[in-house]
C-alpha cells in the first residue's frame, strides 16, 4: 500500500494544523514574553538611571547648603578648616580635586581623619557633566542649568565675603557687614534661587516615576492578559491533540493490532470498524487480507494440515457439503461443532510459539479421541476446530463437546517443568431441516462458539 492509495490522510492533516498552530501560539507566548522582559528591563534601566540622577540632584542640593553653613562659620569663627571645607566642595564639584569614593550627605559631618579613611579618593567627575550625561527630560537639563547658573550669584557674595574677611586690613565695620550679608535677605534670595529649580527637579522626578510605573503596570497588565489568552489556546490545542490521538491514533491502532491477533490465532473478526483515515485504509488491508485467508482454497490437492495431520478448511467444508447432499436423501442428521482455544494466547506469549504449536496438536489430539471413526474434524486455522458428526444431533454435539472440555481439563501436557492445561470454547449446531444449507449449519454453530466465549472460558452452548 503506497501514500497515493490513502484518499484521504486526514491524521496527517491533522496533526499538520495541530502543529501550525501550534507553533504559532508558541511564537506569540514566546513574543510577549520577550515584551515583558523588554519593558521590565528597560524600566529598570531607567528607574536606576532616574534613581543616580536623584542622587545627584540631591548632591548638588546638599553641596549648596554646606557651601552656606562653612562659609557662615568660617565668617562666624574664622576657622580655617570651615574655609578649607568649603573651597575642597567648589574643587570636588567642579572636578577640579578627586570625588571621595561613596561620597554622600554625611561626609562633611564626619571627622578628616574618618574622611579619610572610610572614603578615599576616586577619579575627578565635574558634578555638571555627569548630570548632562544621565538620561532625562530636556526640562529637567533647563532647570539644572538655570541652577548653576544662579548660583554664580550666591558665588559672589560668598567670594566678597571671604575677600573681606581674608583681608588683613579689613576695619571691624567692614567684616561685620560682610558677617551680616550671608544672613541677609540678598543672600538669601540667591538661595533660593538655587533651590527652587532644584525642588522641582526632584518633583518632576517624582512624577516621571508615578507615570512611569503606571504606563509600565497597564503595558504589563495587557501582555499578561495577552499571555494567559495565547496559554490557555495553546492548553486547549494540546488537550485537544491528545483526545485527537486517542480517538484516531491509538484507539484505531488498539483495535487494529487485535485484529491483527485474531488472525494470527486463527479467530474472526468480532466487530470491523472502518476509520476513514490513514490507520483506516491499513485496516481495510488487514480485513481484506482475512478475507482472502478465509476464503482461500489450497489448488496443489493438500487436504491436510501440516500442524496436526487433520483435515484442513477445505477438506471439511467439502465433507460437510457430501454429508449435507446425502443428509437431504437420507433423512440422517448431522452436526457441526466448533472448537476455540481460549487460551492460546497467553500461551504462546508466556512459553513461546511452539509450546503453542504443542497446546494445538494437544487440542486436536483430545478433540479426535473424542470422536467417532468415521466423524471428520478439521483444523481451519489458529486454535481453531470443526467437527462434523455423522448420525448425531446437537445434544449428542454438546456431550461430545463436554467430554472434549473434561478431557482437556484433566490431561494437562508439559513442557519442560511447566504442566500446561489448554482450554476451549465450544459451539454446537446441527441441521434443522433437511433443506438447511451446510453453510448455515457452520455459521450456527460459529454463532453458539461465540456465545459460549462471551461466558467466559470452558463453556458450551448449543444453537
Amino acid at each position: 500500500m503506497t501514500t497515493s492509495n490513502i484518499t484521504n490522510p486526514k491524521i496527517k492533516k491533522s496533526f499538520t494544523i495541530i502543529g501550525v498552530i501550534s507553533l504559532l501560539l508558541l511564537s506569540i507566548i514566546a513574543a510577549l514574553g520577550l515584551s515583558l522582559f523588554t519593558y521590565y528591563s528597560n524600566w529598570s534601566d531607567l528607574e536606576i538611571e532616574r534613581s543616580e540622577y536623584r542622587v545627584k540632584v540631591e548632591e548638588l542640593r546638599q553641596s549648596s547648603d554646606n557651601l552656606t553653613r562653612f562659609i557662615r562659620l568660617y565668617a562666624l569663627t574664622g576657622k580655617k578648616e570651615y574655609i578649607d571645607n568649603y573651597f575642597q566642595i567648589i574643587k570636588i564639584r567642579d572636578g577640579s580635586a578627586p570625588r571621595p569614593q561613596h561620597y554622600h550627605n554625611v561626609y562633611w559631618d564626619l571627622p578628616p581623619e574618618t574622611r579619610e579613611v572610610r572614603h578615599p579618593p576616586s577619579t575627578k567627575e565635574a558634578l555638571i557633566e555627569k548630570l548632562k550625561s544621565l538620561r532625562t527630560s530636556e526640562n529637567n537639563k533647563k532647570l539644572l542649568a538655570t541652577s548653576f547658573n544662579n548660583s554664580e550669584g550666591l558665588a559672589t557674595i560668598e567670594r566678597s565675603v571671604y575677600k573681606t574677611l581674608d583681608d588683613v586690613n579689613s576695619d571691624e565695620v567692614a567684616r561685620e557687614t560682610a558677617i551680616q550679608s550671608l544672613f541677609s535677605s540678598k543672600y538669601q534670595q540667591a538661595k533660593v534661587d538655587i533651590m527652587r529649580p532644584i525642588n522641582t527637579v526632584l518633583s518632576n522626578l517624582a512624577q516621571e516615576h508615578e507615570l512611569d510605573s503606571r504606563k509600565l503596570q497597564s503595558s504589563i497588565k495587557d501582555i499578561i492578559l495577552a499571555l494567559k489568552g495565547a496559554s490557555i489556546a495553546f492548553l486547549l490545542i494540546f488537550l485537544g491533540a491528545i483526545v485527537f490521538t486517542v480517538r484516531n491514533v491509538l484507539r484505531p491502532m488498539k483495535h487494529l493490532v487485535d485484529s491483527i491477533h485474531s488472525i494470527k490465532d486463527g479467530d474472526e473478526l468480532k466487530e470491523k470498524v472502518y476509520y476513514h483515515d490513514e490507520i483506516g485504509a491499513v485496516t481495510r488491508q488487514v480485513y481484506s487480507m482475512q478475507k482472502q485467508l478465509s476464503n482461500e482454497v489450497v489448488d496443489d490437492g493438500s487436504t491436510t494440515d501440516s500442524l496436526t495431520s487433520l483435515g484442513n478448511r477445505s477438506f471439511f467444508y467439502k465433507a460437510v457439503n457430501d454429508v449435507s447432499a446425502a443428509a437431504q436423501k437420507t433423512g440422517k442428521k448431522y452436526t457441526v461443532i466448533v472448537c476455540d482455544a481460549d487460551n492460546l494466547k497467553s500461551i504462546n506469549d508466556a512459553h513461546g510459539v511452539e509450546v503453542g504449536d504443542m497446546a494445538v496438536t494437544h487440542i486436536a489430539n483430545i478433540i479426535k479421541s473424542n470422536l467417532q471413526p468415521h466423524d471428520i474434524c478439521s483444523r481451519i486455522g489458529g486454535g481453531r476446530f470443526m467437527a462434523l458428526l455423522v448420525d448425531c444431533d446437537a445434544g449428542a454435539g454438546k456431550s461430545i463437546c463436554d467430554k472434549i472440555l473434561l478431557g482437556l481439563k484433566s490431561t494437562p501436557f508439559r513442557h519442560n517443568e511447566h504442566q500446561i492445561t489448554a482450554s476451549i470454547s465450544a459451539g454446537a449446531s446441527d441441521a434443522k431441516t433437511l433443506s438447511m444449507s451446510s453453510k448455515k449449519v457452520i455459521d450456527d454453530a460459529e454463532i453458539a462458539m461465540h456465545k459460549a466465549k462471551g461466558q467466559g472460558q470452558g463453556f458450551v452452548v448449543v444453537n
